[in-house]
């Protein structure tokens, strides 16, 4: 299996594997992704092929240090999986794949047991051979050669997307595009991942059109958290087609442009014109002499 994969596995096929196949809800890249299981950011420079390939196919031989789960039964019947968060003399957290914190009182612990890894057995045995392939070549490259690596730059690499549905559009349809930068109850937004380059693949992003529209725009919304009030510059490229908005101001865009951030999180909305913006989209945060506060992508899920 391990020449298969040398000789017909693609790393660039993998990617698209990985992410179609929901990966990212229990790994992370580059801190971007769910924490179910261990972030894959460098797998590919300490993990050879065979164990890759074992790993998938066998979850529960070698468990990462960290991310063994627990089953939980209640005294009233109550069943509870996930990864244990922390324990204190009055309860258990857990997390898992529907709640990032479950927190059971101890004294309503029945019997607690381990788990296992919380990737179930047999998920490889569902992918075809090229997939399989694919996918083992793509983790065998993280982090191990240039074009798979994440590098040190900071990048927005976790998302919330727009999607096209009949109820965005129907609340959409005679406003601007510039309407789904507010709150609303029809608007359906997804998390969506960068892939490892740090840039968002603009076919995986939706658009909608409208004939009052003319054109076709994506909707992207990212947070910046500041320790302080202050400034900080954001490079976005492509600029091309490209409007943000933060605190329901457009703010004018330069190759370094420099935004107010208060302290916390800050959510920032991206809005592409489709007819112009046609290359994936990245936002990174720069060295700028003007800069006076310490801002950081929130990543995650």
């Amino acid at each position: 299996m391990v020449e298969a994969v040398q000789s017909k596995g693609s790393a660039r096929r993998g990617q698209e594997h990985f992410r179609k196949l929901a990966c990212f809800e229990c790994h992370a890249i580059a801190g971007a992704g769910g924490d179910l299981g261990p972030d894959l950011t460098s797998i590919g420079g300490s993990a050879q092929i065979d164990y890759l390939i074992e790993s998938n196919y066998f979850p529960n031989k070698a468990i990462k240090e960290g991310y063994n789960s627990l089953l939980v039964e209640t005294k009233n019947g109550e069943l509870y999986s996930g990864i244990k968060v922390s324990e204190s003399d009055s309860e258990l957290v857990l997390r898992n794949a529907i709640n990032p914190r479950v927190r059971i009182p101890l004294d309503t612990i029945a019997l607690q047991e381990d788990g296992g890894s919380l990737m179930p057995t047999g998920l490889a045995d569902a992918l075809l051979e090229n997939e399989f392939n694919d996918i083992i070549q793509f983790l065998s490259e993280l982090g191990r050669t240039p074009e798979f690596s994440a590098g040190t730059n900071s990048y927005a690499r976790t998302w919330r997307v727009l999607q096209n549905t009949n109820a965005a559009k129907d609340y959409l349809y005679e406003a601007t595009p510039e309407a789904a930068i507010q709150p609303h109850e029809t608007l359906t937004w997804v998390e969506a991942y960068s892939d490892i380059t740090g840039a968002m693949p603009l076919r995986h992003v939706p658009s909608l059109r409208h004939r009052y529209w003319r054109k076709s725009h994506s909707f992207l919304k990212f947070t910046l958290e500041a320790a302080a009030p202050g400034k900080a510059a954001l490079s976005i490229a492509p600029l091309q087609g490209a409007r943000l908005w933060i605190a329901g101001k457009q703010i004018e865009l330069t190759d370094s442009t420099l935004i107010d951030l208060q302290s916390g999180q800050t959510e920032c909305f991206l809005i592409l014109d489709r007819s112009q913006a046609r290359k994936d989209i990245s936002v990174q945060l720069t060295d700028n002499p003007a800069s006076t506060t310490n801002a950081t992508f929130v990543s995650g899920r």
